[in-house]
């Protein structure tokens, strides 16, 4: 069975792109994001994002991609003032006509309110991942939040034993990647290793 290979994240505009086309992409991808910043007002515009330390070692891109992905995260998106959460410019806006405020989630966090799970090296709060309708701000209780974590506990075991060749690192960006969409990854783990 082939892997796919592991895409290198450009840390400015956060898309992936193959060992040969990353250095390239960056070079236009820099010339992109500075005459997009030339055409804010002075006050609003925002550096060029410093490049990461490059990270090598045995963790293949995987190291290299989460440190680009804290860059990207960190100088390239925008935090809502209300939630915290971190947007693209022009998604920002969409958010911010929709977003109900109460407590930021970066609050909640480091508070420690709820549950909060780490993967690759990023806190989610479980318990603020599921509103209901959208609709009044209320967060669910229990039942999700230990269904979730009961489902990452599975993969985690599941991956261990079907996939020892995927390290601890490589389960926990797949996570990360299916941040709310655990019970999904679940049911297609379990269908292709037939768990």
């Amino acid at each position: 069975m082939s892997r796919r290979p592991v895409g290198l994240m450009c840390y400015i505009c956060g898309r992936q792109f193959g060992t040969a086309s990353l250095g390239i992409h960056q070079k236009k991808c820099k010339q992109q994001y500075i005459a997009h910043e030339n055409t804010k007002p002075p006050g609003k515009r925002r550096p060029l994002p410093p490049a990461p330390e490059e990270m090598g070692g045995g963790g293949g891109g995987v190291a290299q991609n989460a440190a680009a992905f804290e860059t990207f995260n960190a100088h390239s998106l925008e935090a809502c003032e209300n939630c915290g959460r971190t947007f693209a410019e022009k998604p920002l806006a969409i958010h911010r006509k929709s977003c109900k405020g109460g407590k930021p989630v970066a609050k909640r966090l480091l508070k420690g309110e709820g549950n909060s799970t780490v993967y690759a090296g990023k806190k989610f709060n479980a318990k603020g991942a599921g509103l209901k309708g959208g609709g009044g701000g209320k967060r669910t209780t229990g039942g999700a939040s230990d269904a979730r974590g009961n489902d990452v506990a599975e993969l985690r075991r599941i991956y261990g034993k079907y996939a020892p060749e995927k390290s601890p690192a490589d389960v926990d960006a797949i996570l990360a990647r299916f941040v709310g969409r655990e019970s999904g990854l679940l049911a297609k783990v379990r269908d292709k290793y037939g768990s």
